[in-house]
């Protein structure tokens, strides 16, 4: 149930948790927002200097979500350099994009790794809120996913939110 390299939960025991939440929310309750959360310019890192340093960054990435967000939270590594962030109890959109611009900012930070120049980097973030049960886990990934793709067409190190009209184009 957990990535072996972060230590963050799998895609598994994501979707366990994920489709809780989901069953859990009903009209008194405030909603779940998911931040599907993809390392820009990730391959050069393992191209130019291993998959070591690429580990590396990987571990402090996760460190560095898990600062963003509170201990009811989950964050998962899908693989690779993906990571999904499902947050609870969230009141509206807007708290869910603050928290979004609260992870891309903690990302841009340099990251000092080993004995190589302080290493840049960025993230493309596509989020998507909901608060009714009429949706189910994979549905819910698939628009935070749209939302990510949406991020990098338009630059990258950039938070979007999905809409429905997303699904018109």
């Amino acid at each position: 149930y957990s990535d072996p390299l972060t230590g963050l939960p799998n895609r598994l025991l994501l979707m366990d948790r994920l489709s809780q939440a989901i069953r859990s929310l009903n009209r008194e309750s405030p909603g779940i927002a998911l931040l599907f959360v993809d390392l820009d310019h990730f391959k050069p890192i393992n191209d130019n200097f291993g998959h070591h340093v690429g580990d590396l960054v990987l571990r402090e990435t996760s460190a560095r979500l898990q600062s963003c967000v509170r201990e009811s939270d989950t964050i998962a590594r899908l693989g690779g350099d993906e990571f999904i962030v499902l947050l609870m109890g969230v009141e509206n959109p807007l708290s869910a994009l603050g928290i979004g611009e609260k992870i891309r900012e903690t990302l841009n930070a340099p990251f000092r790794l080993e004995s190589i120049s302080p290493l840049m980097l960025s993230a493309s973030i596509g989020m998507t809120f909901c608060q009714t049960h009429a949706i189910d886990a994979e549905n819910l990934i698939r628009q935070a996913d749209f939302a990510m793709y949406r991020a990098k067409a338009q630059g990258r190190n950039t938070v979007v939110s999905y809409t429905t009209a997303q699904d018109l184009r």
